[in-house]
């Protein structure tokens, strides 16, 4: 017997299978499905067949990210997990998103690139109305800025060694030097004779210094005076006032008389050069001639000096006695005047000229002294017969000031003697030659005995 059901249910089934018909047939075409290049087959990681097989687990571990969130193929992380420890699943996808990549810790910071300012690579406008061919291209084309910064990049101008200036500082201190040398060099000149016999010594002079008798027609005292800055040493050598001299016309002559037989004055003294120059080998850088009566101010000027008095004697109304003691301007004169009591008179004399002199000279051109020493000098050069200028004789002070105290005093070697009824100061050529090389020559040339024109 046929079921009622079943007949209703195939007219049914018959009818919807029209009305489906009727809504394809009006609907557009459906595209076919595009494989994308990315998409790759899952079908090996499909679920196990059989209850034994694990479940296969895709972790993305790149970068830290997703590193605890898992996909299970069965059933997209539903719960179902291996028994075994959580380790990650091999295979693994790796994550390609280069965005999220950390470099290696060992990977060393690439520090960033300095360019020089916008100004240095700033190029000069380009004429528009000219026309460039292939060699202007080459020529202007825009270089890198490495290229442009090592070009365009100018030297720096150094303000000294350290860059504080210190160069300008040392030409400033330079010029400066240079500019005391001129005026020190101005201020003070050392005399310097016309004649010479050669090379001199550096910094070295000879001045003739002489004071003359009761009558002024004699040169009674008559020294050597030797400056030399470079040695730092000054000396003072007596000329004995009866030294044997031969005359033009061949006859003998004391050396004092040789001033007042040339006229005396500024004729006199340069005949008494010529015996001079005759004597020591070379002339005299310059010479003093001192009227006696002028020493009285000077050492009053200069307040005294202490000299050790040989003998108790009574001269020109001054009395002194025997020993180390402070003299006056007078007292110092007659000092200088008296012989009558020496052994030897004249040359005693002599010797004891020489030791007043070098204590004025040790005791006065000190720093303590110098105001006083501008005003003797003055008074030197208003009531003296010189060749000297007060530029010398600033010379003079600054060579003795710093001489530190190396003072030598000498007399020309010889010996006294009668000729005829007359006594002689008879000089020794050798000798005489010998003293002079070793403390009273300013050239550097030696002078030989043969080089003196010595009587006797």
């Amino acid at each position: 017997m046929n079921n009622p059901n079943d007949s209703y249910q195939d007219d049914l089934d018959e009818l919807l299978s029209q009305v489906d018909d009727l809504l394809l047939r009006d609907a557009p075409p459906k595209a076919e499905p595009q494989e994308d290049e990315d998409d790759f087959d899952l079908s090996e990681y499909a679920p196990a067949d059989s209850e034994d097989d694990e479940p296969v687990v895709f972790q993305n571990y790149s970068n830290r990210y997703g590193a605890d969130i898992r996909n299970y193929s069965n059933g997209y992380g539903t719960g179902v997990r291996s028994e075994e420890p959580e380790k990650p699943a091999q295979p693994s996808i790796p994550a390609y998103n280069a965005d999220f990549k950390r470099p290696p810790k060992e990977t060393p910071r690439r520090e960033p690139v300095r360019e020089a300012p916008r100004s240095e690579y700033r190029e000069a406008p380009r004429n528009e109305y000219r026309d460039y061919g292939e060699e202007d291209y080459e020529a202007e084309r825009p270089r890198s800025k490495a290229a442009k910064a090592a070009k365009q990049e100018k030297p720096k101008k150094k303000r000294g060694c350290c860059g504080c200036g210190c160069t300008t500082m040392l030409a400033g201190l330079a010029a400066l030097v240079l500019v005391m040398v001129l005026i020190f060099n101005w201020v003070f000149a050392m005399p310097k004779s016309e004649v010479s016999i050669g090379d001199r010594k550096r910094d070295t002079a000879t001045i003739l210094i002489c004071g003359t008798d009761w009558e002024g027609a004699r040169t009674d005292t008559m020294m050597l005076l030797y400056l030399s800055g470079s040695e730092h040493k000054v000396g003072l050598m007596s000329l004995p006032r009866d030294s044997l001299t031969v005359t033009s016309s061949g006859s003998y002559a004391k050396l004092n008389s040789a001033y007042g037989r040339n006229g005396s004055g500024a004729e006199g003294m340069e005949g008494l050069l010529d015996y001079v120059q005759e004597i020591i080998g070379y002339r005299p850088d310059g010479y003093m001639l001192i009227d006696m009566d002028l020493v009285p101010q000077i050492v009053d000027v200069m307040g005294g000096v202490d000299v050790d008095v040989p003998m108790t004697f009574d001269l020109g109304g001054e009395h002194l006695e025997a020993g180390m003691q402070h003299l006056s301007g007078s007292q110092v004169l007659q000092l200088l005047r008296y012989r009558e009591g020496y052994a030897m008179q004249d040359l005693d004399r002599v010797a004891v000229q020489r030791s007043v002199i070098s204590a004025c000279l040790d005791q006065w051109f000190t720093l303590s002294h110098i105001k006083d020493v501008a005003t003797a000098l003055e008074l030197v050069q208003n009531n003296s017969l010189t060749t000297l200028n007060v530029r010398n004789y600033l010379w003079m002070a600054k060579t003795v000031l710093f001489s530190l105290g190396d003072i030598s005093t000498d007399t020309l070697p010889g010996y006294a003697d009668y000729i005829g009824d007359v006594s002689y100061y008879i000089l020794d050529r050798e000798d005489v030659a010998a003293l002079i090389n070793e403390s009273y020559n300013p050239y550097e040339v030696e002078i030989r005995p043969d080089n003196l024109k010595i009587a006797g």
